[in-house]
């Protein structure tokens, strides 16, 4: 629907008030209809997308087993497991806890979950009165993560190992082609040689020299 909308559009709307309203109010209140349809339309636009997103993200979610029913595991056990998936996949494991929770933070395979108090004393305690209070917060991950996380990494080190193969194939090529041209143009000069001594050895005589095929 258009922003604006014709003097036809309008007067089929205020028509529709009947004798409720004085012609000019009822023409006010059909442009702010109008405009109301315009609002809810370009919501729907936007809402679209976003659900969209939303959907994917839940489905990779439940791909890397992040999902709500999914079995999970503390980040702590999480880099002994990396280590026992790294041995059998013959990858480089994560030296450092720290280095591997950032890899998984950076890769967004990491679960933050709240957990909520429970007790009257934890509800004193809260900040904000009358809201439940968080009384822990908690980094959970999985085991189809991990895998993930590796199978990333293994693909963007091929990436990189290509490029660097292609990068060094193209300087083979560039450096063929500058010997080829170095060849090509040692070789005219090898050629015009004889030419330049007949004419230098004239020049020093004070004669020149004779055309071909002549004596």
């Amino acid at each position: 629907m258009e922003d604006k909308p014709t003097a036809g559009q309008l007067a089929t709307v205020a028509a529709m008030f009947g004798t409720k309203l004085w012609p000019d109010e009822a023409v006010k209140r059909a442009f702010q209809l109008f405009e109301a349809a315009a609002r809810l339309l370009r919501a729907d636009e936007i809402a679209d997308p976003e659900e969209e997103a939303l959907k994917n993200e839940l489905q990779r979610r439940e791909s890397v087993g992040l999902g709500r029913l999914a079995e999970k595991i503390t980040m702590r056990k999480a880099f002994l497991v990396q280590q026992e998936i790294a041995t059998q996949r013959k990858h480089q494991p994560f030296k450092t806890e720290r280095g591997f929770i950032k890899a998984m933070h950076d890769a967004k395979l990491v679960d933050i979950v709240e957990a909520y108090g429970e007790t009257d004393e934890e509800w004193i305690k809260s900040p904000k009165s009358g809201e439940r209070p968080i009384v822990e917060t908690r980094e959970l991950t999985s085991r189809k993560a991990i895998e993930a996380l590796f199978e990333k990494r293994a693909k963007d080190r091929k990436a990189r190992d290509h490029a660097r193969h292609q990068k060094s194939k193209n300087a083979v090529k560039e450096k063929n082609s500058e010997n080829l041209l170095r060849a090509k143009s040692t070789k005219k000069r090898s050629k015009s040689a004889p030419k330049r001594k007949v004419r230098a050895k004239s020049d020093r005589l004070g004669e020149k020299p004779n055309p071909p095929g002549k004596t």
